[in-house]
C-alpha cells in the first residue's frame, strides 16, 4: 500500500466499497474500518487527486465513517458532499439514507430529501423505487402510517405495479407493517 500511487489507492478504496455491499451485515463494519484507515492514509494526498477522484475519496470516507457509527462525523461530512453536489443522485441518496436513521427531526429531513431526489429521478429506475420506498418508510417512522400506506399501495397497484422486481417484498412487507 505504502508504493501505491494515489489513483491505486483510491481503486483499492472503491475495491473495499464493493466487498461491503457483498457482505452480510454483521461484517460490514469491520469492512468500512479498514476502508476508513486506508481512506484517512490518503486523505493528505487528496490534492494529488482529480476532481472526480477526490469526490469519490470524499464519499467513500463519509460511507465508511457511517458503516462504522460515527454518525455525527458522517453527517457532517454527507450534509456538506450534499450540498456541494446537489446534482449527485447518489451522494443525495446516502445523505437521505443516513438521515432516515436518526431521530424525528433527522427523519423529516430524510423525507423531504427523498422527495427531492424523487421528483429528479427517472420514473421506474432502480433509485426512483427508493426513493419511494425510503418516503413511505420515513412516513412510517414519523407516525404518518395511513400516507406511507398509500404510497406503497399506489405503487405496488398501479400497472405495472412492482411483479418482477427486487422491490416487491420490501413494499408489501413495509405495508404490512403500515396496517397493523
Amino acid at each position: 500500500i505504502g508504493q501505491a500511487s494515489p489513483e491505486q489507492f483510491l481503486d483499492l478504496l472503491s475495491g473495499l466499497a464493493s466487498v461491503i455491499s457483498r457482505s452480510p451485515k454483521k461484517v460490514r463494519p469491520q469492512i468500512a474500518g479498514i476502508q476508513l484507515e486506508a481512506a484517512d492514509m490518503l486523505w493528505p494526498q487528496r490534492t494529488k487527486l482529480t476532481k472526480d477522484a477526490t469526490l469519490s475519496l470524499t464519499r467513500i470516507r463519509a460511507e465508511a465513517l457511517a458503516a462504522t457509527g460515527k454518525r455525527a462525523e458522517a453527517m457532517s461530512a454527507f450534509a456538506a458532499l450534499a450540498k456541494e453536489n446537489p446534482d449527485i443522485a447518489a451522494i443525495q441518496a446516502g445523505y437521505a439514507d443516513l438521515l432516515l436513521v436518526g431521530d424525528a427531526d433527522s427523519v423529516k429531513q430524510s423525507l423531504n430529501q427523498w422527495r427531492r431526489i424523487l421528483s429528479r429521478t427517472k420514473p421506474r429506475s432502480e433509485l426512483w423505487f427508493k426513493a419511494k420506498y425510503s418516503v413511505a418508510l420515513a412516513q412510517f417512522k414519523l407516525g404518518e402510517e395511513k400516507d406511507a400506506a398509500a404510497v406503497l399501495r399506489y405503487t405496488l397497484e398501479l400497472p405495472p405495479g412492482l411483479a418482477g422486481t427486487d422491490w416487491q417484498d420490501k413494499y408489501e412487507a413495509l405495508l404490512r407493517e403500515c396496517e397493523r
